[in-house]
């Protein structure tokens, strides 16, 4: 499978009180780093062609109604009618967008405000224009070679009762590595792992954009634990007792349990491996969703999750993921 090259990113800093008006060329995103963390926009599948964003820096401290505006020209901005431009200036914002360059941003700063009646006074406070240079783009790995990676950390698992593993997964256009593992001790309660895989992801994506790399592509986590006789081969009342032992993490005691090591893979193109070893009879399956399925395991959707905020945040994708868990 060919996965698209990774577009242009324009980098923009602007203050709490900056409003952002940026020229997007077409297949391009702007990667906006707000107080509190930076987000990507557009955030939905754009219109096509070039486009104007306006994008508060902090939506609350200007009280801004909406996280961010699309327009198809600069005179759209400053209509008389738009609902979503800039309260009063709209002479001094027509000023300052009339020559934007393509792939130029400038920030537009609110100076004073008289509450409830309407903002009286913007500051051209100058152009954080950052040409969208080409980002990176690495070939997307192919499929076999995530499943092969996971075919190697199963093999590597030949010790039991150990600590279970989440790593942060790299591509450098070459090939797949391991940046972090974290070590998370068996007693470590499953309701806490998809916060724990959210922080990891969330530290890693500062990390990364600090940095300026671009090479966190996704996630892994191996695990111990029990599985018993698929769903789909019992009688109702039996899954729900089944489901009843998974809620009070009760499968172990159950006459059909299976302690099984595994493995789950996540990508930020949302693809996910899954390999499974029994310990008793040394029995290995493999298994690989290329649209996953919403009702996976909740570990496979937190890592689903902070897949697709790396994908956002450091590679500039609009995935429109629909994930409903």
């Amino acid at each position: 499978m060919t996965t698209p090259a990774t577009p242009p990113i324009i980098d923009i800093h602007p203050a709490p009180t900056d409003v952002v008006v940026v020229h997007l060329p077409e297949g391009a995103t702007a990667r906006v780093h707000h107080p509190i963390k930076p987000y990507v926009y557009p955030t939905q599948a754009p219109p096509p062609g070039p486009l104007f964003l306006v994008i508060p820096g902090d939506h609350d401290a200007l009280d801004w109604g909406v996280s961010h505006s699309v327009y198809t020209s600069a005179a759209a901005i400053t209509a008389p009618d738009s609902y979503t431009g800039p309260r009063g200036c709209r002479e001094q914002w027509a000023l300052a967008i009339a020559q934007l360059p393509l792939g130029g941003a400038v920030l537009i700063h609110h100076e004073e405000h008289v509450p409830f009646v309407e903002w009286i006074r913007w500051v051209v406070t100058g152009h954080d224009v950052v040409p969208p240079a080409e980002a990176p783009k690495p070939v997307a790995p192919p499929e076999t070679l995530f499943a092969d990676y996971a075919t190697g950390l199963l093999a590597l698992h030949t010790t039991w009762d150990n600590f279970h593993e989440l790593r942060t997964l790299t591509w450098d256009g070459t090939g797949i590595g391991t940046n972090v593992l974290h070590a998370i001790h068996p007693s470590v309660p499953p309701e806490f792992y998809p916060d724990y895989i959210r922080r990891v992801a969330d530290k890693e994506i500062s990390e990364q954009l600090a940095s300026g790399q671009q090479t966190l592509y996704g996630f892994s986590l191996q695990y111990e634990g029990y599985m018993a006789t698929p769903f789909a081969d019992l009688a109702p009342d039996e899954q729900e007792r089944l489901a009843e032992d998974f809620r009070n993490h009760t499968v172990r005691h159950r006459s059909d349990a299976i302690e099984v090591a595994l493995i789950y893979l996540v990508d930020i193109h949302d693809r996910v491996w899954i390999a499974v070893k029994q310990r008793k009879s040394g029995l290995t399956e493999y298994r690989h969703y290329t649209d996953p399925a919403t009702k996976l395991h909740p570990f496979i959707g937190a890592m689903r999750r902070a897949a697709l905020d790396v994908a956002q945040q450091i590679h500039g994708h609009r995935t429109n993921i629909n994930l409903p868990f």
